[in-house]
């Protein structure tokens, strides 16, 4: 049988503990002398604690308020700010900084659903769908859609003076103290008609065969659409395309009837018709003066024609 079990001695169980004092809360003994002295900085402390706890927050309190001002006017300022970008109503979004200044006003967004899809008929064949009540731009010419495009081209150039000229003077021409520019929008739709008119040759160019005015107009086409493409990749227009089912033609297809978010162009054009030649003929030279003579057409508004784009 194996011995029983026996603690093993250890430094706990060896250790006696002997308080310092009888009583373990007894206060360590002390001179007069030192209370003495223990007496004299209590007082002195309760004389100067508030002194120096006054002077701490008077010194605080610039802070204190300068901070309540600050979060104050920051949370107006907040308040001020999200009320108006609420306030703005849902068809209006915010110019880029390349849009020309004075036309910054007249930019509005509306929804419109676009023309012109491609479908399929009960037949089965492909077809353009157009609404009846809306403008022809495209398709065999009549004298009624060769007026929409021109007058799109009549606005091709504005003539700007005073604040409105800020974003382009001297950096373009001067026509009897006004500066000539124009927005690009009226520009590609100038180089849109252009590819149109080459579409029915026979109509706008009878007189010319095929052969001249391929080599007479090639390199303009060439521009135009290739500046026709960069605008539309500018622009970017993300509207999802959904596919459909065709039921006649046993297929699916891209569903061209998508509502788009727009800037409305007439307005745009509005704009621009009330700056052209023809608008501010009546109202005399104006008063803007080159700083560089070689930027100034010669000439006046009253003796010379309605400007425009040219041949370019």
């Amino acid at each position: 049988m194996s011995p029983p079990y026996r603690p093993q001695h250890t430094f706990l169980s060896s250790w006696k503990w002997k308080p310092f004092t009888k009583d373990p809360w007894a206060p360590l003994p002390s001179s007069a002398a030192d209370d003495e002295h223990l007496f004299r900085e209590e007082a002195s402390l309760k004389k100067t604690l508030p002194r120096t706890i006054r002077a701490h927050a008077t010194s605080s309190w610039p802070w204190i308020i300068s901070t309540l001002i600050f979060a104050f006017l920051s949370g107006f300022l907040l308040m001020i700010l999200l009320k108006s970008s609420f306030a703005q109503p849902p068809a209006y979004r915010s110019w880029r900084h390349t849009d020309l200044e004075p036309a910054r006003q007249s930019i509005q967004e509306h929804e419109m659903r676009f023309d012109g899809a491609l479908s399929y008929n009960a037949s089965g064949n492909l077809v353009i769908e157009s609404a009846p009540d809306r403008e022809k731009w495209i398709g065999q010419p009549t004298p009624e859609m060769d007026k929409l495009w021109d007058r799109v081209e009549s606005g091709s150039i504005v003539m700007l003076e005073g604040s409105e000229a800020n974003m382009v003077r001297d950096r373009t021409a001067l026509f009897d103290g006004y500066w000539l520019t124009g927005l690009d929008v009226i520009h590609q739709m100038h180089c849109l008609n252009k590819i149109r008119k080459a579409l029915y040759p026979d109509y706008y160019q009878p007189e010319q065969s095929v052969a001249t005015e391929q080599l007479h107009l090639g390199e303009f086409f060439k521009h135009c659409f290739d500046y026709i493409r960069q605008a539309i990749m500018c622009n970017a227009d993300l509207t999802p395309v959904t596919l459909t089912w065709y039921s006649s033609a046993q297929t699916f297809g891209p569903d061209f009837r998508t509502t788009h978010m727009c800037r409305d162009f007439e307005a745009l054009l509005e704009w621009s018709l009330a700056r052209t030649s023809a608008a501010i003929k009546g109202r005399g030279s104006g008063m803007e003066v080159a700083k560089d003579s070689q930027l100034v057409i010669p000439g006046s508004l009253q003796e010379s024609n309605v400007l425009g784009h040219g041949g370019h």
